[in-house]
């Protein structure tokens, strides 16, 4: 399981075998990248899972959507962060019970003087919000 997201050609996640040959790849659209590429279980089946959306040169965060195929490579679900936020590529896990926690930032205005930084600056807020997948709706 790959998700190359330097280089020539486009991002997306790809499955290879162990000789190397190509077995499945989906490409993102051009700008975005593919992270966090794995096998989840959801209903009581495995599933394919990855972030996909923009990163930051400078935040070291991910702004984008979590996506969810089928052992048959076909969609199920594209989970986002509800409230305003885009969810982050760090964190995405399926519970048992069809939902899926998923991890967010919101930059927050902030005066760091005191610390040796900017009046005007700005610090990461991590947000956690557990997301009913069949229907988007922010449970937590």
């Amino acid at each position: 399981f790959l998700t190359p997201t330097h280089g020539l050609g486009q991002s997306g996640p790809m499955i290879i075998n162990g000789q190397g040959g190509l077995v499945w790849y989906k490409p993102v659209p051009l700008g975005e990248v593919a992270t966090n590429f794995q096998v989840e279980s959801y209903e009581g089946q495995p599933v394919l899972v990855w972030w996909q959306g923009h990163i930051p040169a400078i935040l070291g965060v991910g702004f984008g959507t979590n996506e969810i195929y089928s052992a048959a490579y076909t969609p199920i679900a594209s989970v986002s962060a509800g409230n305003g936020y885009r969810a982050d590529l760090h964190a995405f896990q399926i519970t048992p019970q069809g939902s899926a926690f998923i991890t967010a930032y919101s930059l927050v205005d902030a005066d760091l003087s005191s610390v040796g930084g900017s009046r005007d600056g700005a610090l990461q807020d991590a947000i956690l919000q557990e997301i009913d997948v069949p229907t988007g709706l922010v449970m937590l």
